[in-house]
């Protein structure tokens, strides 16, 4: 275990915590992008194709 008044690793863990945040927030504002809500959009028409056409059987045997 590491000694709990390690400053070092308090400081660590904290710059980790605001890098998180930052990613966070930057993904929610290209999520509100409206080229990615064109994006995926098509991207889950296509994939809805590509499951379609998988053949699927009733059973499943090994």
């Amino acid at each position: 275990m590491q000694d709990p008044s390690d400053r070092h690793l308090a400081r660590s863990v904290f710059k980790f915590s605001i890098l998180y945040l930052m990613l966070l927030c930057a993904g929610m504002a290209v999520d509100t992008l409206p080229a990615v809500h064109g994006l995926t959009a098509s991207l889950t028409d296509h994939l809805q194709m590509l499951v379609s056409a998988l053949p699927i059987s009733g059973s499943f045997t090994p």
